[in-house]
């Protein structure tokens, strides 16, 4: 590459090591380089003395790749708290792109601010070819994902020790202060203060956006963080909501059963913020996946016996828009619990999970289901995450909804159960705590909620309480199974109906199951099923024919 061998520039920057040299950083110095300092601010638009560091740290760079406060004690001959006289100095120019610096980790190290330094290429490759000063503008932030990404980034130099704690925060509220004309900084900035929790805040939007539902606090906070007093205090004002992230409900903590285990996520708050900035979550399609709206449940009749009819009526009617409102109005107005919560129990295929279905179908409420095996996560103190999530979402959901929707918890048998001794293993604690949350949570609940079970034995006596409604659901009896039986095949005649009900013990998800066969019967062979092939199909459907089955070994 060639250069001008007559360059000014490299002429007087070589002034500037040669005078400074063992000088002792005397007022003198700066008399024999007035001339210099002019020509190279002009060049630089900076002040003479930011001119004067600048091409110091330039003239050390051609010697030594890096330079840190050592190297210039050692050029300059000088007490070395001297250098430090010039900090605020290296911190402009490193503000405004003109250095780059990294942590120097030396064992001689003393001081966290001690760092090499860098003139910036841009300057050093415009100088070298006698060219103008280079522009060293940052590219123009056009959206807010883009911003995000920009001060998460920060976070990267941090924890690779290219820079410090202060001087991240530093840098994230310049970005912060200079893109307000964003609605969402906006907002923020005038619900945050503190500039370490503004930029905690951000890294835990970042990393939601990025698919993490929760943000490790003690990894982040490592992150972040250069000392471990600052990592200690910043942890202990989240924990104990000392901040303006929890109190105005913009994070909340995710606790585990380790204190270092806690994480960090973002509220309903934070997301319908989002949203009115046009940034949608991934968990968005998650929620959805749950959800079972009224419009698309089938109508199917259910007969019930009589004390079950009595039970199915009254919630019928009581999930009537009008009538729920009317008991919404009155309970609260005698500072009553407004929440419904029902119980639904018996013995299996008795009708539990198609009742909540058909009341549903029937007030025009949609159904937010949930599969309580995803609650029991494999991962130790995840599981209470998501079932407190579960909640959250679903007031998110009643709040977008003309009616209150239901929520479901269907075979619920394994989070109401008997609580197990603590001392047995990990994973009844586990469930413990995961019970504990959802005794909570029914205990404040406003709401529709559902729970089906068929081992009422096994239920743990802190929830009889929690539930208003507990009905039983039996097996029919033989004029309700005579009914089922005529409803489900209406070609039998009434003999025929009573035959079956009086010969099998069937609950009518059995009697189904008999219906089915009988329609694939028809389709494989062509023809109408007869009375004795549904008789066959009855017994096929038992595990035994009724008969005593001995068990061991028999002599012959």
């Amino acid at each position: 590459m060639e250069t001008n061998v007559n360059n000014p520039l490299l002429k007087s920057i070589g002034n500037v090591y040669d005078v400074t040299k063992d000088s002792k950083l005397n007022d003198e110095v700066f008399d024999k380089l007035d001339d210099e300092l002019k020509l190279l601010s002009q060049y630089f638009h900076e002040t003479p003395l930011n001119t004067f560091v600048l091409s110091l740290v330039l003239g050390l760079n051609i010697k030594m790749d890096t330079v840190d406060y050592e190297d210039l004690t050692s050029h300059l001959d000088c007490n070395p708290l001297k250098i430090f006289e010039y900090i605020e100095v290296f911190d402009d120019l490193f503000k405004k792109g003109m250095l780059s610096k990294t942590k120097n980790n030396s064992r001689k190290q003393r001081f966290n601010r001690m760092f090499q330094f860098r003139v910036n290429e841009k300057i050093v490759e415009a100088i070298v070819k006698n060219e103008a000063f280079p522009d060293l503008k940052a590219k123009e932030i056009t959206d807010l994902l883009e911003l995000f990404e920009e001060i998460y980034n920060l976070s990267e130099s941090r924890e690779a020790e290219e820079t410090d704690t202060m001087s991240l925060v530093r840098d994230s509220d310049h970005l912060i202060e200079t893109h307000q004309h964003f609605p969402f900084i906006k907002a923020m900035s005038d619900l945050i203060y503190n500039s370490h929790f503004r930029y905690i805040y951000i890294y835990v939007i970042w990393k939601t956006l990025n698919g993490k539902e929760s943000t490790d606090m003690g990894k982040m906070m490592e992150t972040i963080c250069d000392a471990p007093k600052l990592r200690i205090l910043l942890t202990q004002q989240m924990v104990t909501s000392e901040n303006d992230l929890i109190k105005n409900n913009l994070i909340e903590l995710v606790p585990a059963s380790f204190f270092n285990d806690t994480s960090l996520q973002i509220t309903n708050k934070t997301i319908a913020m989002l949203k009115e900035s046009g940034i949608k979550l991934l968990s968005e399609k998650a929620k959805k996946e749950n959800l079972l709206e009224a419009v698309n449940i089938p109508y199917k009749e259910l007969l019930y016996n009589p004390g079950e009819a009595i039970q199915a009526n009254m919630l019928s009617g009581l999930l009537q828009e009008n009538k729920y409102n009317e008991m919404l109005e009155r309970l609260r107005s005698k500072n009553l619990p407004a929440g419904i919560t029902v119980l639904l129990h018996g013995v299996p295929g008795t009708g539990k999970t198609e009742s909540v279905l058909q009341l549903a179908r029937q007030s025009g409420r949609d159904i937010f289901k949930v599969d309580i095996s995803s609650t029991k996560s494999m991962w130790f103190g995840q599981s209470e995450k998501l079932i407190k999530r579960i909640f959250t979402d679903y007031y998110e959901l009643a709040k977008k909804s003309e009616v209150t929707p239901i929520l479901f918890f269907n075979e619920a048998d394994a989070i109401i159960s008997k609580r197990k001794d603590v001392d047995s293993s990990s994973v009844g604690q586990t469930e413990n705590a995961i019970q504990n949350i959802l005794l909570e949570e029914l205990e404040k609940f406003e709401g529709i909620f559902f729970a089906t079970t068929n081992l009422i034995k096994n239920l743990d006596a802190a929830f009889e309480r929690r539930f208003l409604f507990k009905v039983e659901f039996h097996k029919p009896d033989t004029e309700l199974k005579i009914s089922l039986w005529k409803l489900k095949l209406p070609f039998l005649s009434h003999s025929e109906c009573e035959i079956l009900a009086q010969r099998f013990d069937f609950s009518g998800a059995q009697m189904e199951n008999i219906l089915r066969k009988c329609e694939m019967h028809e389709v494989i062979q062509g023809l109408s099923v007869t009375f004795d092939e549904i008789i066959g199909f009855c017994n096929s459907e038992l595990f035994t024919d009724n008969k005593k089955i001995k068990i061991g070994f028999t002599k012959n």
